[in-house]
């Protein structure tokens, strides 16, 4: 169902834990079922369902402080894709390992995050840091 926005024959549900992500077909096929829905994406909140979500900046604060604690001294970050959730992941990993005296080389993506723009975290070049202040 996830792939084809169809309803298994037989099934009888009653409601729907959905990831609707970035399409509009799923969006549409979901908000039109009639069934009670939960979202669990964090890329669509325009979509008006109630829905689950993480902390993305403390799962990357998370990741940080359990690779710093096994020891790794050198870190790349490279999502797929480069969406709003793993901005924030990137932002808690980059935060913490300064505190640790690493970096974080990121790559670039063409895509703009929309974390990046609305909130106090901007990209950091490779190679550097953030100061925080």
């Amino acid at each position: 169902m996830i792939y084809t926005t169809k309803i298994p024959g037989g099934w009888r549900g009653d409601g729907i834990l959905s990831f609707i992500g970035d399409r509009d077909d799923q969006a549409e096929f979901i908000l039109s079922s009639g069934l009670p829905a939960v979202e669990i994406s964090m890329v669509r909140n325009e979509i008006n369902l109630p829905r689950v979500k993480g902390d993305s900046e403390l799962i990357g604060c998370l990741a940080a402080k359990h690779f710093l604690e096994r020891g790794f001294c050198q870190f790349g970050r490279a999502p797929f894709p480069d969406d709003v959730v793993n901005a924030g992941r990137y932002c808690g990993l980059a935060d913490r390992l300064p505190r640790a005296s690493f970096t974080c080389l990121r790559r670039t993506s063409s895509m703009a995050s929309a974390f990046a723009r609305s909130s106090r975290y901007q990209p950091v070049p490779a190679g550097q840091t953030r100061t925080n202040g």
